[in-house]
């Protein structure tokens, strides 16, 4: 048996502008997006208006000052949204949550990759003062970034070296660090911002979201164009493969237990990812989210291809196997 490792790094007319959410296929999850479809601009103050004139029906999302009332403080703070000068802003989280932040962001802490690697793309490095020990390792997949202040464990942050770096704003997984172990001892002051940042269904979005937040929404515009192009590129190439045809795939996270290799299934950013590229990863149903399995294991499946993972902080050669 061959096999091949890859490896990844892997009036009327104020009526007729006030579409309703059904005009788009995504829904932006932030607070004065009054027509709820996937960007704030003046039709969202049209649509609040109508909504305060009794025209239209509110919506979750019109409730622009989050404050549990419809009236013209909503269309006052959307245009503040749309000019980029509002001093607060609420947004659905990774973890489904209503969340205020203040504005503007200026001195981040970041603790995890995924979320470095969106501030990055929206080159906003300078904004970041604190990052994961994790990071700071990995000097050529971040350069930049690898050099801030060492603010411990992603999932087990050094409170007081957080604090001694004076940050606004925590970036976060959705569920990690939990919060009793980071919301509970930050003061009410510094936004903790939960994004994820790696998932395929909402990675999008979160982009836009964090445009928003930092206030770069041309550049993840450009990003959203260059994500769109590809991404359309590979549906439709996918779609077109039959399951009997699709590449059998074990994604191998590494060394696990002492007979056996760490590997990754539904749950993870690794699985979305290789079902959206179109394969079938032979751990689904075998195990959830990330286990290790044994190497006997991996062989009586006979994958066609394994996709390896490097987690040096850049890109590592890997062997052929035979």
């Amino acid at each position: 048996m061959k096999i091949n490792v890859i490896l990844a790094g892997i009036a009327m007319s104020l009526l007729l502008l006030a579409l309703p959410a059904a005009a788009s296929d995504h829904t932006l999850g932030i607070y004065g997006n009054a027509n709820e479809d996937d960007t704030i601009n003046m039709q969202d103050v049209t649509y609040t208006e109508l909504i305060i004139l009794e025209y239209r029906d509110e919506t979750e999302l019109s409730d622009a000052k989050y404050d549990y009332r419809i009236n013209m403080q909503d269309v006052t703070q959307i245009e503040l949204i749309i000019l980029g000068r509002a001093k607060e802003l609420t947004f659905i989280d990774a973890a489904e949550n209503p969340s205020t932040v203040s504005l503007p962001i200026e001195r981040m802490v970041i603790l995890n990759t995924d979320f470095a690697e969106a501030v990055a793309v929206l080159d906003e490095r300078d904004k970041v003062v604190g990052v994961s020990s994790t990071m700071t390792g990995y000097n050529r997949f971040f350069p930049e970034l690898s050099t801030k202040t060492d603010v411990g464990g992603w999932s087990t942050p050094d409170i007081e070296a957080i604090l001694a770096t004076n940050p606004d704003t925590v970036c976060v997984y959705a569920s990690w660090p939990n919060t009793e172990k980071l919301d509970d001892n930050m003061p009410d002051d510094i936004n903790i911002v939960r994004l994820d940042c790696y998932k395929a269904e909402t990675q999008r979005e979160e982009m836009i979201k964090l445009g928003y937040l930092l206030n770069k929404r041309d550049r993840v515009g450009d990003y959203i164009d260059w994500h769109d192009e590809y991404v359309d590129v590979i549906n439709d190439k996918v779609s077109k493969i039959s399951d009997d045809n699709k590449t059998r795939i074990f994604i191998d996270g590494g060394g696990g237990n002492t007979v056996g290799r760490r590997a990754y299934s539904t749950g993870t950013g690794m699985h979305d990812l290789c079902v959206c590229a179109g394969g079938v990863n032979i751990a689904e149903g075998y195990i959830e989210k990330y286990a290790d399995v044994e190497t006997e294991w991996v062989l009586e499946q006979n994958p066609d291809v394994i996709v390896g993972l490097s987690f040096k902080g850049g890109y590592e050669p890997m062997i052929t196997l035979s």
